[in-house]
């Protein structure tokens, strides 16, 4: 199985698409509220702009909570992609996204980085491989590599999304 988790009108071909709204995807459910799957029952998850719907701010964690659920779902050797807008874009302009996702909170997502950095961070149960990348602004992309490194560390709007790619670690 493959999940297009805050799908909207745009279903990624061959996903059933989750939403909360009724947009005739398959699954018409509220995620906040879990994932109605079996343990490790899907292969792969795609999402975009939907993460940053979720807020961690006054104890609500629902971020938090859907990746443990993310991790609780995919299969041993699954794996997710999520799009969120770059917290330094102009693209992160919807009033209605909650608080930008920094890259460094990935690292979290880790079992093992988490006991060695953070061991009070007991609110997550998942175990993550995390990685990301960049959507950059299309004025970058006719430019050598180096130079759209350089903008992507030192200049506001160079990117556009940022891309995590999460890997299910199984200890």
């Amino acid at each position: 199985m493959k999940l297009n988790i805050g799908c909207g009108k745009e279903i990624k071909e061959g996903f059933d698409g989750i939403d909360n709204r009724d947009f005739g995807q398959r699954f018409n459910i509220d995620v906040r509220d879990g994932l109605p799957f079996e343990d490790e029952s899907v292969d792969e998850v795609y999402s975009r702009n939907f993460l940053i719907c979720l807020t961690n701010l006054g104890g609500k964690y629902e971020r938090v909570r859907f990746l443990n659920e993310l991790y609780r779902i995919l299969k041993p050797s699954g794996f997710a992609t999520i799009l969120v807008p770059s917290w330094n874009s102009s693209s992160y302009s919807d009033p209605s996204f909650q608080e930008p996702l920094h890259e460094g909170s990935l690292f979290f997502l880790n079992k093992k980085w988490r006991e060695e950095n953070s061991p009070e961070s007991d609110v997550y149960t998942c175990d993550f491989e995390a990685t990301w990348g960049y959507n950059l602004h299309p004025s970058l992309n006719i430019r050598n590599m180096e130079y759209q490194q350089f903008a992507v560390g030192n200049y506001c709007n160079s990117t556009m999304d940022t891309i995590i790619n999460l890997k299910k670690r199984v200890s």
